[in-house]
């Protein structure tokens, strides 16, 4: 089944509205399949995580 990838990036901006601690774990594996979409990056860049390749 394919991942819900809206959803999972409205979950992600509403953890981020409300300082969720678990976005601390957003580069971890349990995020792979969202690293090809660019709303990704752009979460990484908005957290000040460091580019990751």
């Amino acid at each position: 089944m394919a991942p819900d990838l809206d959803n999972a990036f409205l979950w992600l901006e509403r953890a981020y509205e409300d300082h969720d601690f678990q976005l601390a774990f957003l580069q971890g594996h349990e995020f792979e399949q969202l690293k090809a979409d660019s709303r990704y990056k752009a979460m990484q860049t908005k957290l000040g995580f460091p580019p990751r390749s």
